[in-house]
């Protein structure tokens, strides 16, 4: 639910990276599906390709997101 199209992020870091010690290093992009939970009813589900935060299971309209907003650097590997 970041606003960074992986694709866009990766080809970006090659130009970022051009004429630097990391020049031909590799950015490796993991996405974190989106997950709602409902207050209400407990229930919980992945979004889909619609968006809508209602409760598929009760309707009710109090879901939040408990995954799918990390953006991280997890990893850094040096030779």
């Amino acid at each position: 639910l970041r606003q960074v199209v992986p694709e866009s992020l990766v080809n970006a870091w090659g130009f970022v990276v051009a004429g630097t010690e990391l020049e031909g290093s590799e950015l490796r992009v993991t996405p974190v599906p989106a997950r709602l939970h409902c207050d209400l009813c407990g229930g919980e589900r992945f979004m889909d390709g619609e968006l809508g935060f209602d409760c598929r299971e009760c309707g009710g309209p109090r879901s939040r997101v408990i995954s799918g907003e990390e953006f991280r650097v997890t990893a850094i590997d040096l030779d």
